[in-house]
């Protein structure tokens, strides 16, 4: 059986068992996710090499291939850049070529522009008298034959799981999330497993959950105004700004000033509270961050 027939068989139970979590990961699965929408943790290329194209005089051309973190923070893509939204139909085909060649994503011309400005000033790497004329980011076939492992093993376990909870799960007339609340913490459980570089923090007097990705300092900023004045999500912003966009001496400072009552609101949050919420944010975005 395919994985596009497993998947749609899949969809079946997700819709009996009334799991609209389950459901949109099924079809995001089959049809794609979309391009502002954050994809599971199996679907992230993250730091994937970069293979450069250079021509030169009389019709030369070579190539070079290198990793972001070979290249100034201007250049290195986002991480977001590499992530795989295509059909899982389109990645099987991609995974299953026996051409030996591996896909790749094209960079954009304003990224090349700007490569092109770094070597001038040999500060990327770069061929004597020739010039970037293509760049793509490669993705090794390795990767996506593992990201399909990875979707049939998700796939299986929650099947597993469902049955565990009662064997008429995803059968006509059987459990429901609503009806059945074991049902609905199996759920739950599997799909915090596979968005699991997300992080769900609570913050500010009435406890709001807000939920955060690695990385994601606007995010963090946001849920920052329900601990602090305007001018500590301002301060807050410059310190990491200074410490070079992960928190460093420049943000523990900061830190330190809500500890002693800086920025505080008058709702009547506890410094404590804020100290230690700004801390669980921090942790939410810079994993191993611990104040």
């Amino acid at each position: 059986m395919s994985i596009t027939d497993a998947l749609r068989g899949l969809l079946v139970v997700s819709r009996r068992i009334a799991a609209e979590d389950m459901t949109k990961w099924v079809k995001s699965e089959l049809e794609g996710y979309p391009e502002d929408e954050r994809v599971p943790i199996y679907r992230r290329g993250g730091r994937l090499p970069i293979s450069l194209r250079f021509d030169g005089p009389g019709g030369f051309r070579d190539t070079m291939r290198v990793m972001p973190s070979d290249l100034p923070r201007e250049l290195q893509p986002s991480d977001s850049l590499g992530d795989l939204i295509q059909p899982i139909a389109e990645l099987a085909a991609l995974a299953s070529n026996d051409e030996g060649k591996d896909p790749a994503l094209q960079m954009p011309m304003a990224w090349i522009g700007l490569y092109r400005e770094f070597a001038s000033k040999g500060q990327a790497p770069s061929m004597a008298m020739m010039n970037l004329n293509n760049a793509t980011m490669v993705i090794p076939q390795t990767l996506l034959i593992g990201m399909i492992d990875r979707v049939k093993s998700f796939a299986l376990d929650l099947v597993l799981d469902l049955e565990g909870v009662s064997l008429e799960a995803g059968a006509p007339g059987g459990p429901t999330v609503e009806t059945s609340k074991a049902l609905a913490s199996a759920v739950t459980i599997n799909f915090n497993q596979v968005y699991a570089a997300n992080s769900t923090v609570a913050v500010g007097q009435n406890a709001s959950v807000t939920q955060l990705t690695i990385g994601d300092v606007s995010g963090l900023l946001e849920a920052a105004r329900a601990l602090l004045t305007e001018d500590g999500v301002t301060a807050l912003s410059e310190a990491l700004e200074k410490d070079g966009g992960e928190p460093a001496a420049e943000t523990r400072d900061l830190l330190d000033r809500v500890k002693t009552g800086a920025y505080a609101l008058t709702t009547g949050l506890a410094t404590n509270g804020a100290y230690d919420g700004l801390v669980a944010l921090l942790g939410a975005v810079f994993p191993g961050f611990g104040g």
